[in-house]
Formats: structure tokens, sequence, C-alpha cells
């Protein structure tokens, strides 16, 4: 379950080498549909100014805050308010990735200037599911404008198959899911 010590461990092995890797972090993404645990171990940096959550499952977040609400309880970390996601750096982008990117596309042909992001985390369950995070409008273009030479892209797709040889994923749908976010899609 999302609040079992495993999965707080895997929030914990996720998130902080990068943190603690990059020299300044202040604009972090997130891509995962139940972000809540990767939120809170972010939260924990005082230097983070902004932090997007991409492709949140709405419905499963309104069920987590609900029934688990130790999830969204920053009290101990935070002094503004004891809601992670009530925090004033945190961003919920609502309509997916194609509705994020596609304001980034018109925002960088109007030569918006944002800040680019310093750590992107992708965190797709399956790779079987790699439709629902990345778009058909995502390719390698993108990183022009979201990321810089100094940021860092940290990406977990599901699990790999074991030492043992029981395949607990599909190897293809992984493969595949790599090479999407690695070439251009033109």
């Amino acid at each position: 379950t999302t609040t079992s010590a495993t999965a707080v461990a895997h929030a914990e092995a996720f998130i902080h080498p990068a943190l603690l890797s990059h020299t300044h972090p202040k604009n972090v993404a997130v891509f995962s549909d139940t972000p809540l645990l990767l939120l809170k171990e972010i939260l924990k940096y005082k230097s983070v100014e902004r932090i997007t959550l991409i492709d949140v499952d709405l419905e499963a977040l309104d069920a987590a805050l609900k029934y688990m609400p130790d999830l969204n309880d920053c009290s101990a970390i935070r002094t503004e308010t004891a809601s992670c996601l009530d925090s004033a750096q945190v961003e919920i982008i609502k309509g997916g990735l194609d509705t994020w990117l596609e304001n980034l596309d018109a925002e960088h042909e109007e030569d918006y200037d944002y800040d680019m992001y310093d750590i992107l985390f992708m965190d797709v369950a399956s790779a079987s599911q790699k439709e629902q995070y990345l778009s058909e409008l995502y390719h390698k273009d993108h990183f022009d404008y979201l990321i810089d030479a100094e940021s860092m892209i940290v990406v977990n797709v599901g699990s790999m198959p074991s030492i043992h040889g029981d395949d607990v994923t599909d190897q293809d749908s992984r493969t595949d899911f790599f090479k999407m976010i690695s070439t251009d899609s033109s």
C-alpha cells in the first residue's frame, strides 16, 4: 500500500539522491498519478520554491486525502501549513500532461520568460501505462525549454525482472518507454 514502509522507502530513495546532488534545486516537476509521498519528501528541502505536480489522478488523490490523511500531513516538516498540498510551492496541473505541454508550447512560442526545471521526477507505475504519462505531444524537443545542462531527470518505470527469472514487468513496454523519452518523435 501507499502507506507501507516500502512505499516510504521508495519515495525517499527516489527523491533524495537527486535533490541532494543538485547544487541548488528550486524548480521541481513530478509526473505521477499518486505523488503525495514524493511531495512530502520534496517539501523537506527549503531551497525548493516551486513543485509542479503533473498527471495526478484526482480521484485517487481525493480518496487518499479522505481515507489516508497522514499522506498529506506535513506538520512535522513545514510550519506554514500542516497540509502538504496547501504549501505555497505546490501547483497541481489539472487537465493532464497534454494540457500542460500545450500551455508550455504556447509560452515558449511567445518567448514567455519562465524558470526551467532543475529536476524532473517521472514515477510511472507500469511501463505499459506509458501513453498515460507521455503523450503524443511529448518528444525530446520539449527538453530544450524544460531543462538546462544542470537539470536532472529521475525516472522510475515499474519493476525490473527479478534475478530469479520471473518477469515482474513487461520488458518490451519498459524498453519502449525509455525509447519514447530519449528520442525525437519526428
